[in-house]
């Protein structure tokens, strides 16, 4: 989550569970994301930055950037099969 030191701004989280499937939502107006330059790093380089993108690829099933309706920008949904 980026939003140019703007302590101001909202990030809203929602959280569903039905049917075995754990859903998690994040909606921001931070820097837009192009879901295509995040990548994540293999787990042996440690060092700063980037390890939460592979936790969040290697726990969840599915992780998808959505197009952020008006107010939002970026609309992160992230999907685990209970």
């Amino acid at each position: 989550f980026k939003n140019n030191a703007n302590a101001n701004e909202l990030m809203v989280v929602q959280i569903s569970c039905e049917n075995n499937k754990l859903q998690i939502a994040f909606y921001d107006r931070g820097t837009p994301v192009d879901p295509k330059k995040v990548k994540h790093r293999e787990i042996d380089n440690v060092k700063p930055g980037g390890l939460g993108t592979f936790f969040i690829q290697e726990i969840m099933d599915a992780v998808e950037f959505k197009d952020g309706k008006k107010p939002w920008i970026n609309h992160l949904v992230l999907t685990k099969q209970l």
